[in-house]
């Protein structure tokens, strides 16, 4: 649905159908007869429906089934068929359709008055209004389209060709530069998923988009779905070693949120759906292979809460951060070989604590086997064509490309939904996502193997009632397009770099933080360091750049002097 943008009285109709319960594509194909008698204000007719559906809904059914549904509606009274063939909506249902409809208006004029607010919290100088227009229709109705579409691309194995990652992007493009941070703050702001309104305001749309997709679907299709909706389904999933570092919260990531939501929410579902979290042994070498390095390369490190505060503010990321955050809550007294003692000794044990359990499978014949070298050979090229210095290394790529094909030769030979293929890949890595998007565009098995916790989130719709935890989760799987930020790991060490040299540095800790910051963002200092292997004469540059700063704060003092002395003359 490229362009569509539906009417409100579909987004007020539609929600009240829940995935999870029986005869839901009946019910949407009902509650979009209704939607468009409303629409054809006293001309709706069994072919002017037809034709309301197809052109404002892009939805093609045939008049048998159309008739059927209509059928339906007149025996319950919802719909009343008058002499002359025409269709009109029963007074009382039309009551409670008026009610709802007003619900939707004030729910959408509470979610814009919010905005309206944050708008003006974050980016004073801009238009709320203007603003308010362009972000809901640029960006949040095609970001919630896409996400309604991803859900019935994933249920119905349909191909569907989405660049989700490029939307804001380009709406950010209609701004100038120096609003684009303010207006990623104003958003995350605005998505916030304790928030009633915008909540429902947002999971109404987000329905209504999937229904509308899959009222589409292949009879063959439908019924597969409708049968797995009364069993209780049972899914294996192997998790990536980015998600373990999500859900042991031991890195900063977007999708850390996303990555725990899941694990809570499979707690939940025990009894009613079997989510079996495994981890691979090639993973966990992995894992030990990045926390190892990790720990070396911080193992120069003395933090005072100065640095501390200063190396947060100057945008640390990743297993880094982490580090930082939780040796400044000690007072510095924290050393990395202590942080990472427990993951490096009993790493195993600390999973199956998270609910991941260790699947001892003894894979080392894939890193032999023909068909997942050529996808080593074929990814490595395009990462170093894409991502140059910060392409993924061989040994990375062997842990993705093995793990992908032991998961996939764990399916039947041909699967035609999710509860078949049974088998998933929960990752929050977006290149070996790509990866598998890229695999799926030459098979005919089109489930994806590889997921983001948030699209597995949204596919137990079909099992889990509506709740308003799970309703959370849903909205903060929206906010992860505006958290992600492309992580660049040259810049990084040379903070790192900066960090243990200023450590080194007798009565460091009294250092103004403001100072600590001004020396890690020195964009002249961060060149000359990266330039330069020797020990001595890096100290000595990062000493050049604190006199310089000494020097520009001791002139600012002297003009403020300068300038109070001359007024007290006057």
């Amino acid at each position: 649905m490229p362009n569509l943008t539906l009417p409100k009285e579909v987004l007020s109709l539609i929600h009240h159908v829940e995935l999870n319960k029986a005869g839901w594509w009946e019910k949407a194909v009902q509650r979009l007869i209704l939607a468009a008698i409303w629409l054809l204000k006293g001309n709706a007719t069994l072919q002017t429906v037809l034709e309301c559906l197809c052109k404002e809904f892009q939805v093609s059914l045939n008049i048998s089934q159309i008739r059927a549904q209509i059928d339906v509606l007149c025996r319950s009274g919802i719909v009343v068929l008058l002499p002359n063939d025409h269709l009109k909506i029963s007074e009382q249902a039309l009551k409670e359709f008026d009610k709802d409809l007003q619900e939707a208006e004030e729910i959408e004029a509470k979610v814009k008055r919010k905005f309206l607010v944050t708008i003006r919290n974050h980016c004073p100088s801009l238009q709320p209004e203007e603003t308010w227009e362009t972000f809901h229709d640029e960006l949040l109705v095609p970001l919630i389209r896409e996400m309604g579409v991803r859900t019935y691309e994933l249920i119905s194995g349909t191909k569907v060709n989405l660049d989700v990652s490029s939307t804001f992007p380009r709406f950010l493009q209609g701004f100038p530069a120096e609003f684009h941070e303010p207006l990623r703050n104003a958003i995350i702001t605005f998505l916030d998923p304790k928030d009633l309104a915008v909540r429902s305001y947002i999971l109404r749309s987000l329905n209504a988009y999937f229904f509308v997709e899959a009222i589409g679907l292949a009879k063959e299709t439908l019924d597969s779905l409708i049968k797995a909706v009364n069993l209780k389904p049972s899914f294996a999933v192997f998790v990536d070693t980015n998600f373990l570092f999500s859900i042991l919260g031991l890195h900063e990531n977007p999708s850390n949120e996303a990555a725990q939501l899941l694990i809570e929410l499979i707690k939940r579902l025990s009894g009613k759906v079997a989510v079996n979290l495994y981890v691979l042994p090639i993973t966990v070498d992995e894992t030990r292979r990045v926390l190892a390095a990790a720990e070396q390369e911080l193992s120069g490190l003395r933090l005072t809460p100065n640095l501390a505060d200063a190396a947060l503010e100057a945008g640390l990321s990743g297993i880094t951060r982490r580090f930082v955050e939780e040796s400044k809550t000690t007072g510095g007294k924290l050393s990395p070989a202590d942080y990472f003692y427990p993951y490096k000794t009993n790493l195993i044990q600390v999973l199956r604590d998270k609910g991941v359990e260790f699947f001892n499978a003894k894979i080392d014949d894939y890193k032999t086997k023909q068909k997942v070298i050529d996808d080593i050979m074929t990814q490595l090229e395009f990462e170093v064509r894409r991502y140059g210095k910060r392409a993924k290394t061989y040994e990375a790529l062997e842990h993705d490309m093995v793990l992908w094909h032991f998961v996939q030769d764990k399916r039947p030979a041909r699967v035609e939904s999710p509860l078949e293929a049974k088998y998933f890949i929960v990752t929050v890595d977006y290149r070996f996502l790509g990866f598998d998007a890229f695999k799926r565009s030459k098979m005919e098995d089109s489930i994806p193997v590889c997921l983001h916790p948030s699209a597995f989130i949204q596919m137990l719709q079909f099992w889990v009632p509506r709740t308003p935890q799970f309703e959370e989760a849903m909205l903060s799987s929206m906010k992860l397009p505006f958290l992600f930020r492309e992580f660049d790991p040259d810049a990084e060490r040379v903070t790192i770099r900066i960090l243990e040299i200023l450590g080194r540095f007798e009565n460091v800790g009294d250092l103004p933080q403001e100072t600590v910051t001004s020396v890690l963002l020195n964009e002249a200092l961060r060149q000359r360091l990266s330039a330069e292997s020797d020990m001595e004469k890096q100290v000595q540059l990062v000493k050049e750049a604190l006199i310089e700063e000494y020097q520009k704060t001791y002139q600012k003092l002297k003009a403020t002097m300068e300038e109070a002395d001359s007024h007290k003359g006057k």
